[in-house]
């Protein structure tokens, strides 16, 4: 029980969220100047409005104790509304939805109206962020080996809503060279550059193997994509290259782009927005970028959206 102004045992405090509480060195055996003394009263203190018997909206409370906290709130309302109650409270389901750069994809996009294809799915996290947002959402998981692939069966294997698929995709069907680095996130089809400078260990590689390769549009043919995720470690151009028809038919698609060359022969984030164009789309947003140490932006996520013929390159 909180006490109350008058009662001998505290002075109103002048934080509001707090209302009232003990005196500064006035507590249980308080001390003042040193030696033990009684409690001071609280009589001749103003008292000042508490929480305690005010109708005080959760709102203005939460918003005095940290001000990011009700616009996460909101924002977690927000997608409640547009995609049905998630797994996780609304706040969280805010930095999920972050986290996978659902965010940056306009309210008309729905993405239960097709297939999501999670291109890099690694061990699934992205597609744990989505599903906690939207957990009646479709997923198709693409990872091509190793033990991100024995993770993401692990994680989702028996799971109705994903379909993992075991390949890698190129700009052809066959095998290709697989390099394994010691970081499973910068595995890749590329050679990775040494990076270490920019973001620590786990660039070097500890293993190659040859993995399948699949086009994006033998990979989705006929399916309906309502979002297409491609975060593959600099062979995103060769993706795009393989999958025209499937982009037709997708209504967005979220494209990690960097602007430093971290693997041989990778096209940075310039290149890989002509592309874009060329297919139709335009920059709808970006992402807050990844920067290093000295302050030069590495990566960032990309949101393109089909545009209409007569539409300019760039909606951002």
């Amino acid at each position: 029980m909180v006490p109350e102004p008058g009662d001998g045992s505290c002075e109103v405090s002048s934080n509001p969220i707090v209302g009232c509480q003990p005196s500064s060195g006035m507590a249980l055996g308080c001390r003042e100047g040193g030696r033990s003394g009684p409690h001071r009263s609280c009589d001749d203190v103003e008292p000042r409005r508490s929480w305690q018997g005010a109708r005080v909206s959760w709102k203005t409370k939460l918003a005095a104790l940290k001000p990011d906290v009700v616009a996460r709130y909101e924002e977690g309302k927000t997608l409640e509304r547009r995609y049905g109650k998630s797994t996780v409270k609304p706040w969280i389901s805010a930095v999920h939805a972050r986290s996978c750069g659902l965010n940056l994809v306009p309210d008309y996009v729905d993405v239960r109206s097709g297939i999501v294809v999670d291109i890099g799915a690694n061990i699934g996290s992205w597609t744990h962020s989505l599903l906690s947002v939207v957990p009646t959402a479709s997923v198709l998981a693409v990872e091509p080996a190793g033990q991100p692939l024995e993770t993401l069966r692990t994680r989702y294997g028996n799971d109705p809503r994903v379909e993992i698929a075991a390949v890698a995709v190129s700009d052809r069907s066959g095998t290709a060279e697989f390099f394994l680095t010691d970081h499973s996130h910068n595995s890749s089809l590329h050679t990775p550059r040494d990076m270490s400078a920019d973001y620590g260990l786990g660039w070097g590689v500890a293993d190659t193997i040859a993995v399948p390769t699949v086009t994006l549009d033998e990979l989705t043919e006929g399916r309906a994509l309502s979002l297409v995720k491609i975060d593959v470690q600099g062979a995103e151009g060769q993706v795009l290259a393989g999958g025209p028809a499937a982009l037709r038919r997708a209504r967005a698609v979220l494209l990690e782009v960097t602007l430093r060359s971290h693997y041989e022969g990778d096209l940075l984030f310039p290149a890989l927005h002509d592309m874009m164009v060329e297919l139709g789309y335009g920059l709808s947003g970006l992402s807050q970028p990844k920067r290093n140490s000295a302050g030069e932006t590495l990566w960032l996520d990309a949101c393109y959206l089909p545009r209409a013929p007569d539409q300019p390159y760039s909606r951002g």
